[in-house]
């Protein structure tokens, strides 16, 4: 009898142990803790744990959530969406949050649309809301490093590229998701496929981008890469990945 009961204890616990890391943790994410990077691989601090997904968001996910496609290779659900502009992929993080009935990041006025496309608009933040937004490019390294406890490397999770990315090398385009090896945080795809949109602002008009590309040269690779893009800009090269606060 004692015994049976003890079973018994052990699998409610076992229940609510997966029960709450399933309601901590959001489908396809992965939780970052916060900290700082040793000085050989970056000394990048980061002061909140924050969650990011796994992937880009691929064309499937981005068709079910804004009702079409825009990317060049179509007809790939798997491979991230790319040719999707800033304001896109902000737009794609409030519908995604509404439908999880979370509040959303964002706050867009006057849009302006090109298409299906938004070509500009009115954008400003919902600091501690509970939706979906993207990574800042402090968010962004700092996860590729591999967090607070990862090692030093050229590329996301290893210093050979050709085990973690798609580059112009070994990719004739797009190429499906987490394919390649993920860094030490689970992270797949950040030195290679689709460059990600960021949510740090270089000027009013344009925002930095991270990460490599399906066709990129390895140095444009590297995990320290940066540079900025118009917010309307839209390209086969650039996407992006979802991430949220904890």
């Amino acid at each position: 009898m004692l015994r049976k009961i003890a079973i018994i204890l052990l699998a409610l616990v076992l229940t609510l142990s997966i029960n709450v890391f399933s309601e901590d943790t959001p489908e396809g994410m992965v939780l970052v803790k916060s900290g700082t990077t040793s000085e050989e691989n970056g000394e990048l601090t980061v002061n909140k744990d924050f969650y990011i997904g796994k992937n880009h968001v691929t064309q499937s996910e981005f068709e079910e959530i804004m009702g079409f496609n825009p990317s060049r290779f179509k007809g790939n659900p798997d491979n991230p969406v790319e040719r999707v502009s800033w304001f896109d992929a902000v737009m794609y993080c409030n519908r995604l949050s509404k439908k999880e009935g979370l509040e959303k990041y964002y706050k867009i006025t006057d849009i302006k649309y090109d298409g299906n496309n938004i070509d500009s608009a009115t954008v400003k933040e919902n600091q501690g809301a509970d939706g979906y937004r993207l990574l800042s490019e402090e968010e962004w390294e700092y996860a590729a490093r591999g967090g607070k406890d990862g090692k030093s490397t050229t590329y996301a999770g290893s210093n050979n590229i050709d085990e973690v990315a798609w580059y112009y090398r070994k990719a004739p385009s797009t190429m499906p998701v987490g394919e390649k090896r993920a860094n030490e945080l689970g992270i797949y795809d950040m030195s290679g496929n689709v460059l990600d949109w960021t949510n740090t602002r270089w000027s009013d008009l344009s925002s930095v981008v991270r990460g490599g590309s399906w066709c990129y040269y390895d140095f444009y690779c590297e995990v320290d890469f940066s540079y900025a893009l118009n917010k309307s800009h839209k390209d086969y090269i650039l996407g992006f990945r979802i991430s949220k606060d904890k």
